[in-house]
């Protein structure tokens, strides 16, 4: 069923289908952990042996197949998606799509031209300003029909609500791969050692502990790679949508709400507040994963050393309440700042504004 499947993909879709690539992925897995059982039979070469080599060569040759970037099909080159959409999920994962930038800035410098169709849809601002825009539009009247002052945090949580499950996901998973590879170097040696002994581990789990670090590490590094590119995107999308938002909202401005608020005021906020979203939502998701990898490095102390890894999560207490009383101290010293950034743009206003006037009453 998924010869077919996959013809027809590579005639009528523009990218691979995730479900195929799964499928044949999976087959992998599965089929490789089946082999190794068949090599540990008294006749691993018998007819049924032979024959699930045959389905894994064949699955395997498949997932080759499926995840080789293409982006000459007929139906891609009638399309006008862009390189990310079209790009299969092998290709997004290892980021081969952008193969084609690296190549031609090697050769030459970049123009305008050469990532033109580079840039996902929905980090567009058209589509991130209509996505945010409406949903604020409909928040602001909910908030003050009931009396309440809007919520800015909240709205922009809700909004991209179901692009967290996978950054959570992926952040998650990434945390946890971080200690398999220590841990699976712990097993490594322990299986070093053994040959030191009169009954030494076998060969092949010293090999199977070898393989599981590599791979640990590469796909670690997928994750890590995924979740920035999701948590960056994600962070790029609600700052075009809020200066956006901070624009139209200035252009709409009563004579009296345009004495109240500044030329100053309005730059700060599309350049400065709105600039914080993009560096502030990348850390959300550490309010998960710290925790989970602090419990992980604490119990992995504990089997080492037992009750001396206390001392570890002592110094983390100790710690935490100086590191939030530097951040305070931080976030104070910048609010002056940007109340000094403030002032100094509206006087540069007023002084502008009394230039002008002075020369057109000298003309």
């Amino acid at each position: 069923m998924a010869v077919p499947l996959n013809y027809l993909e590579h005639n009528y879709e523009v990218r691979s289908s995730i479900p195929i690539f799964s499928f044949y992925f999976v087959s992998v897995l599965v089929s490789a952990i089946t082999i190794r059982s068949l090599s540990e039979l008294p006749n691993p070469t018998g007819a049924d042996a032979l024959l699930y080599y045959t389905y894994f060569t064949l699955v395997t040759l498949g997932l080759v197949v499926e995840s080789w970037p293409r982006g000459g099909t007929k139906v891609q080159q009638r399309s006008n998606a862009g390189p990310y959409e079209k790009a299969n999920l092998f290709s997004r994962y290892w980021f081969f799509y952008l193969q084609h930038i690296i190549s031609v800035g090697y050769k030459k410098p970049l123009q305008g031209s050469d990532i033109a169709d580079m840039m996902p849809q929905r980090i567009k601002t058209q589509f991130s300003y209509s996505l945010l825009s409406s949903q604020w539009d409909q928040h602001v009247q909910e908030r003050r029909a009931k009396g309440k002052e809007p919520r800015l945090m909240r709205l922009v949580l809700k909004a991209y609500g179901s692009q967290w499950i996978p950054i959570l996901i992926y952040r998650i998973l990434a945390s946890a791969l971080t200690f398999v590879a220590p841990e699976l170097m712990n097993q490594l040696l322990s299986f070093t050692g053994s040959y030191s002994t009169d009954a030494p581990t076998p060969v092949s789990l010293g090999i199977i502990l070898s393989f599981g670090m590599f791979f640990s590490t590469i796909a670690n590094a997928l994750l890590e790679g995924q979740f920035n590119l999701l948590i960056m995107n994600m962070g790029i999308e609600a700052r075009t949508a809020l200066i956006s938002m901070v624009y139209r909202k200035a252009l709409r401005l009563s004579p009296s709400a345009r004495n109240e608020q500044s030329p100053g005021d309005i730059q700060n906020h599309m350049s400065v507040d709105a600039e914080r979203w993009s560096e502030a939502l990348p850390l959300l998701p550490m309010w998960f994963s710290v925790p989970f990898e602090i419990s992980i490095a604490l119990w992995l102390l504990y089997r080492q050393l037992g009750w001396a890894a206390i001392a570890g999560a002592g110094t983390i207490l100790v710690v935490a309440p100086i590191q939030t009383w530097i951040a305070a101290f931080f976030a104070k010293a910048k609010s002056e700042k940007l109340a000094a950034m403030d002032n100094r743009i509206r006087l540069l206003s007023e002084v502008l504004s009394g230039i002008k006037i002075v020369k057109l009453y000298g003309w």
